[in-house]
């Protein structure tokens, strides 16, 4: 065999004991979480005179059947 053989049995075994894609992430809750903005979206922050209008939504977590959005605090991509 040489070094340019590509073993199919190895990757799908090695894909199959662990099919998902992990994110690390830090919450201020322990929950379910639904991202609501994908990579490279662009976000606004926190509006208004008194900063009473939220920024864009960034992710819905689920915690004892009680949904919390999670808003941007600062704008950027």
């Amino acid at each position: 065999m040489s070094q340019q053989d590509i073993h199919f049995d190895e990757i799908f075994s090695r894909y199959r004991s662990d099919p998902f894609h992990y994110v690390d992430m830090c919450a201020v809750h322990a929950g379910q979480v639904q991202f609501l903005v994908e990579e490279g979206d662009e976000v606004e922050g926190v509006t208004g005179e008194w900063k009473h209008i939220p920024g864009s939504s960034l992710y819905r977590i689920t915690r004892e059947n009680n949904t919390k959005v999670v808003s941007s605090q600062t704008n950027g991509i």
